[in-house]
């Protein structure tokens, strides 16, 4: 769709195949080590494919899969609020539903350009020089029940995000949020 603009990659079934991959790659190691007890080999990579599945990675799943898009009909974003649904997205990701957020819903929104970060490495300090692998733009979108934070650093190819595309959803948000002021100032 040409008005539609996508922002960070969505959910897929990498995380879990990494999981799995990684209980395969601990059971092999530790039937070397364990070589007489196979059933303690495979406990050992039953363990670390669930460590990570339900650990680690749940924790950094907002940050490295936080899909969400925008179109002329509202904005659409995938909830990792607890760590149940981040659990369950991990394993079934081609379940994910997007929760809607109707353009009258939106009152206003403001970009953040990342936390300013003091360099330890110099006396003056000064802002630390990150790579291009920290997330540091977000957009924050306040609708009637509250916020909604949405990565905004990467598009949804897993690049970084062009500075005209953010123009586009600039342009696009300040739209809606003026017809939404004029439509409850006449009401």
């Amino acid at each position: 769709m040409e008005n539609e603009l996508s922002f960070a990659r969505k959910i897929s079934f990498k995380p879990l195949l990494s999981s799995i991959f990684l209980g395969t790659m601990v059971e092999v190691m530790a039937s070397v080590v364990f070589s007489k007890v196979i059933l303690l080999a495979i406990l050992c990579g039953i363990l670390a494919m669930l460590i990570d599945s339900l650990v680690i990675y749940p924790r950094y799943l907002k940050e490295l899969y936080g899909g969400w898009r925008i179109d002329q009909t509202g904005l659409y974003y995938v909830d990792y609020d607890s760590w149940l649904k981040r659990v369950a997205l991990i394993y079934f990701p081609l379940h994910q539903k997007s929760i809607f957020v109707p353009p009258s819903a939106i009152n206003s929104f403001k970009i953040v350009n990342g936390p300013v970060i003091i360099n330890s490495q110099t006396v003056n300090g000064g802002i630390l020089d990150v790579s291009q692998f920290c997330h540091e733009k977000y957009l924050v979108v306040f609708i009637d029940n509250g916020e909604v934070n949405l990565e905004l650093t990467w598009d949804s190819q897993g690049k970084v995000s062009e500075r005209k595309n953010i123009d586009r959803l600039i342009t696009l948000l300040k739209h809606r949020c003026e017809m939404n002021n004029q439509l409850n100032s006449e009401n």
